[in-house]
């Protein structure tokens, strides 16, 4: 036995090296992970303990399960180097991800900050095409609204998919359609979940393609969609007919009983 192999520790000790509790490392014994020897009746951990469970923390903090890093201490060098190459990857596609998801908070943050100096001056833009699940909504020529359940996965993706209202003809009560949902732009579709990327390709969830439209922010409070679309007609001087508009909040707030809203619009 070298002298290195001599060297041991309570348990006490080992968890103060590796940072964690002593009930901690009780739960890596009852796992069977590591086999301490007992000395009078208590732990003694060896230096071959402290390297396994060093490399099991090291796994784990890299994001692999407990069994990964339990199955990875029997390999070779050659296989843990692949499948920490292979960890990588999905780190950063994971890191991906979360710089997008930054991007779409830093973007509400801009939008806040600017909205009184920007609001109601609307500019041409262009859209990127996107897919709309409907929530609830009243179509063409119904008298009744119609509610359809969400599913959980479409909730789950925010803020890739973000709360949005479309009102189709507007102005035109009889040939209205007014839907509210999650819309997801097609930038984002990589981000979301399987099950809702199995929807969208399935055919079953629409897809707006508008390419241009008008984009301006405006202020309001709860209104009919025919009174929020004539505000939106008031500040592009131009008349709605055969136009969608889309609006999507930015924020709300407390207003009394109700609530006041804070709207990104497209008029295409």
């Amino acid at each position: 036995m070298s002298e290195e192999k001599l060297v041991s520790f309570s348990s006490g000790e080992l968890s103060r090296h590796l940072g964690m509790s002593s009930q901690g490392l009780f739960w890596y014994e009852k796992e069977h992970l590591i086999k301490p020897s007992k000395e009078n009746g208590r732990r003694v951990y060896s230096t071959d303990d402290f390297y396994l469970l060093s490399r099991i923390r090291f796994y784990r903090q890299a994001g692999f399960s407990l069994e990964q890093a339990d199955e990875m201490l029997n390999l070779d060098i050659d296989e843990v180097a692949a499948r920490l190459r292979n960890q990588v990857k999905t780190m950063r596609e994971i890191l991906r991800k979360e710089e997008a998801r930054v991007a779409i908070v830093e973007q509400r943050a801009s939008l806040a900050q600017s909205f009184n100096q920007q609001q109601e001056r609307f500019v041409p833009v262009t859209v990127e095409p996107f897919y709309f699940k409907e929530s609830f909504g009243r179509h063409a020529e119904s008298e009744t609204i119609e509610k359809l359940p969400m599913e959980k996965h479409w909730v789950q993706d925010i803020p890739f998919t973000q709360y949005a209202s479309i009102y189709e003809n507007p102005l035109r009560s009889s040939h209205a359609e007014s839907i509210t949902g999650l819309a997801l732009p097609e930038c984002y579709l990589d981000f979301v979940s399987a099950e809702t990327r199995e929807e969208i390709e399935s055919g079953t969830v629409r897809r707006y393609a508008p390419e241009t439209a008008l984009y301006g922010l405006i202020a309001s409070e709860a209104v009919s969609d025919q009174a929020f679309a004539f505000k939106v007609a008031q500040c592009v001087l131009a008349p709605l007919e055969g136009k969608s508009v889309m609006k999507r909040p930015i924020l709300s707030r407390r207003q009394g009983d109700g609530a006041f809203a804070y709207w990104e619009v497209w008029l295409f």
